[in-house]
């Protein structure tokens, strides 16, 4: 039709203006170009008039030489000429990319039609040429294989190739223009193996093809030569898959081939060391097209060894694990309605006439969009088949476009699919290997081995990060395929109630208490297999089996990739054992994976205070758990221990009363905050005696007693009754260590009030004493002082087993006893150490 066209042209000037001088009409560029495709045609002869240029003007030329001669022709041939320019530009591009065998764009055809349509409706000459080549395609559209249409075609490059004539039915580059700029972009850089991957059919080896001609058409190519080998070995008609006897059978023979194509002579055992010394010798991009039918160990040693400044760029339904990968996937569903309408009027209009745009996007979601199901919907529509009878028997596409990559799973793999297959929806990795019992190095193996195939997406699997999913290709296929036992479908189901039994069960512990080291926070139900093993780890660190709950804690960490409770808990287990420093690493890891967690913040904090490795820094992490959960009365208390821990008695009052304030209000855990005010009053109060201290005690203890107004007598425990009498102590103390009247009568009324509040709560702890510590005997007993009256003490009597920590100076609460005095003292007993 082109050709047709073009001739059309020329002898529109050869009728009117083909007796004029070349030189008077053509430009010296033109003239320039005719001479020298004169000269590859070994015509020497000088040209003198147009009909001797004629022949040698392209499609471009011979139109802008129409226009030229405008004032020989009649008015209305050459006003509409002229009307033509803006969609000439669009035509000498399909021309070139014909003449020049470039790939297609799936609507060339249709947009030369139209274009020679709208030519035979222009007046003023009557378009024979046009019209005897429709009228020859309408009669017999093998004329087409019997003629040989001359397109002028320059030469274009100087880079050496092998590349395919385009199969036009192959070409389906609708919405690829992303992907060909980022493939080239590739190809330019630093990575010696780039790989094409998708669906049977999806489009690969025409990018592929149309990107190494994009390389051909840039001034700079990066390479001097491109080598195209392929393996393909089928080809999908409308009514079955032929297989192509003359495919090569293995890589080396692959590898041979490609030899071959740059002039050399081998035999496959030497293959690979002789192409490496070819890409060695000069930049190549060596194409290797649809290889996973001859994927074997060969293709690493060659891989692996590419010399610098040569590529290869692979075209697979399978990844070969040693490349950059760029998978491609359907088409766009408004796209797949512009294949769907192109390839129709391609093939003569054989979409059904009535068929409108709504009804074309319900195809293509059927067909998800596929290319290759497109064409051979279009192929089947053209041999007389219904729609409805093409999309509902699919088989044939479906073992096309899979087939070769699942007679390359592994049992294994397949083992997994039928898993997925079963239990619909997303997978991490952890979740598949609890479903189809592999362990952590298995699984690794599986998930990589099914990622480089077109069986299966990566999808983010909610919370807990990326999982996969069998696309629906596979999806299709394996329904049709896939025969499932049902012992290993009842295995399966079961496996998965288990599984979420098991996770709802984690999820509720850790609802019901989250700051408690020994429960698991999940993400989502894709952490349910990790987190049960890292459940089962803390019970083995329980029992003081480190080793085997370490090696649980690893096993999640690689079924889990970027679960912060792996790393979390294994310096849970680190902490237990004493191995401070491991366990510092790990916590710094799970901080690392989930920086704003309160949960880790808050163990990281009091793994940091408890164990005394670095206090300043727990107290800056607890701090930070409560900015991220400001409503926790559990982490106020805890950066209030931390304060006392690192000195700082007064801030932990302050986080105290903030403390007190949540757990209120939450209803939990007032008695623990309750306390915790009270010792760090204790501790600030202690810290601030002295002659001039009588008015800051005051304040500290009018603080306290406000902070606690509310409570009722069950929010006291008894220990924090004794830490009341202690500061009851000090206030009657700081009484006397003022400089000022009026502060005497303040601080015995605060400690009138302190006493009321105490025996408020309890009337018995009107009988209980503070006094401070004297001397420790080994032996276990000690004295103690209270005033001007001395006590003795024995371990035994102490409320916690902290007798060996006990040293001069340490404040007791007591009981004074009536039994007889020991070492000639009276006896304390109902020994609380306080401070």
């Amino acid at each position: 039709m082109l050709a047709s066209v073009e001739d059309e042209f020329r002898t529109i000037v050869d009728n009117f203006a083909g007796d004029r001088q070349a030189i008077d009409v053509l430009s010296p560029d033109v003239i320039g170009r005719v001479r020298e495709r004169r000269r590859r045609d070994n015509q020497s002869r000088e040209i003198e008039t147009l009909a001797q240029a004629l022949p040698y003007l392209d499609f471009q030329e011979a139109y802008d030489t129409a226009n030229a001669i405008g004032k020989f022709l009649p008015p209305e041939l050459r006003s509409e000429l002229v009307k033509l320019g803006p969609r000439v530009g669009a035509i000498t591009g399909i021309r070139n990319r014909v003449a020049h065998n470039r790939p297609l764009n799936v609507d060339d055809l249709p947009t030369v039609i139209d274009f020679a349509d709208d030519l035979r409706r222009i007046d003023g000459w009557d378009w024979e040429s046009i019209s005897d080549t429709q009228a020859e395609l309408k009669r017999d559209a093998s004329y087409i294989f019997n003629v040989s249409p001359l397109l002028i075609a320059d030469p274009d490059t100087s880079v050496a190739h092998n590349l395919p004539a385009p199969d036009y039915d192959e070409t389906s580059l609708l919405g690829r223009r992303d992907e060909r700029r980022r493939l080239i972009r590739a190809l330019r850089g630093a990575w010696p193996v780039i790989s094409v991957l998708g669906d049977g059919g999806i489009g690969k080896t025409a990018l592929a093809l149309q990107v190494c001609y994009d390389l051909l058409e840039q001034d700079s190519c990066p390479f001097e030569a491109i080598v195209w080998v392929t393996a393909k070995n089928a080809q999908l008609t409308s009514t079955e898959i032929v297989r192509i006897e003359s495919a090569v059978e293995d890589s080396l023979g692959l590898f041979a081939s490609a030899i071959e194509v740059l002039g050399g002579e081998t035999n496959s055992h030497s293959a690979i060391e002789e192409l490496l010394e070819v890409l060695a010798a000069f930049p190549t991009l060596l194409v290797l097209d649809n290889v996973e039918t001859i994927l074997d160990e060969n293709f690493p040693t060659l891989l692996r060894d590419i010399p610098v400044g040569s590529k290869v760029l692979i075209t697979s339904r399978i990844g070969v694990k040693t490349e950059n990968p760029y998978k491609i996937s359907g088409l766009s569903v408004d796209d797949a309605v512009v294949l769907l309408r192109s390839l129709s009027r391609a093939r003569g209009g054989v979409l059904p006439a009535n068929v409108d745009n709504d009804q074309l996007k319900q195809w293509a979601l059927r067909m998800n969009s596929h290319p290759a199901y497109i064409k051979w919907f279009i192929a089947g529509l053209q041999s007389g088949q219904m729609p409805e009878k093409l999309l509902d028997d699919d088989g044939l596409v479906l073992e096309y476009c899979m087939s070769n990559v699942f007679d390359y799973l592994s049992d294994k793999a397949k083992a997994a699919l039928r898993a997925m297959l079963m239990v619909p929806g997303s997978h991490t990795m952890a979740e598949l290997a609890f479903l189809v019992d592999f362990d952590s190095s298995t699984v690794q193996q599986v998930v990589l081995d099914l990622t480089t195939t077109n069986f299966v997406t990566q999808v983010r699997s909610g919370a807990s990060g990326t999982g996969l999913e069998l696309s629906e290709f596979a999806r299709a296929y394996l329904r049709r395929t896939l025969s499932i036992d049902p012992n290993e479908r009842e295995l399966l189901t079961e496996r998965q109630k288990g599984l979420y039994a098991v996770g709802g069960g984690l999820q509720a512990a850790h609802a019901l208490n989250p700051y408690s080291p020994d429960t698991v926070d999940i993400r989502g139900v894709g952490d349910y297999s990790a987190a049960k093993l890292l459940r089962e780890a803390l019970d083995l660190a329980a029992n003081a089996k480190f080793d085997d709950a370490l090696r649980l804690c690893s096993e999640a960490a690689e079924l889990a990739p970027g679960y912060h409770e792996a790393a979390r808990v294994e310096a849970r287990i680190h902490h237990l054992s004493t191995n401070f420093g491991e366990a510092f690493e790990a916590y710094s890891r799970a901080r690392d994976l989930a920086p704003q967690d309160g949960y880790v913040a808050y163990e990281f904090g009091e793994f940091l205070v408890e164990s005394g490795y670095n206090i300043r820094q727990g107290v800056r992490e607890l701090q930070r758990a409560a900015t991220l959960d400001t409503h926790s009365a559990a982490v106020r208390l805890a950066v209030a221990g931390a304060h006392i821990s690192n000195g700082d008695p007064r801030s932990a009052m302050d986080a105290s009363v903030y403390a007190l304030q949540n757990a209120v209000a939450a209803g939990s855990e007032v008695q623990s905050a309750a306390f915790a005010l009270w010792r760090s009053a204790a501790y600030t109060i202690q810290s601030t005696q002295g002659p001039d201290g009588g008015a800051e005690v005051a304040e500290l203890v009018e603080a306290a007693l406000d902070a606690t107004s509310d409570l009722g007598a069950d929010d006291f425990l008894p220990a924090t009754l004794d830490l009341i009498l202690w500061v009851e102590a000090m206030a009657r103390q700081s009484a006397g260590n003022t400089l000022y009247a009026y502060i005497p009568r303040r601080s015995l009324a605060l400690a009138d009030q302190l006493q009321k509040r105490r025996l408020g709560v309890d009337v018995e702890h009107v009988g209980r004493r503070v006094g401070t510590v004297q001397n420790v005997v080994d032996r276990g007993f000690g004295f103690l002082r209270d005033g001007e009256e001395s006590f003795f003490f024995h371990a035994r009597d102490m409320w916690t087993r902290d007798f060996d920590r006990l040293t001069a100076g340490s404040i007791l609460a007591f009981t004074p006893s009536s039994k007889p005095q020991r070492e000639g003292k009276p006896q304390a007993v109902s020994l609380n150490w306080i401070g």
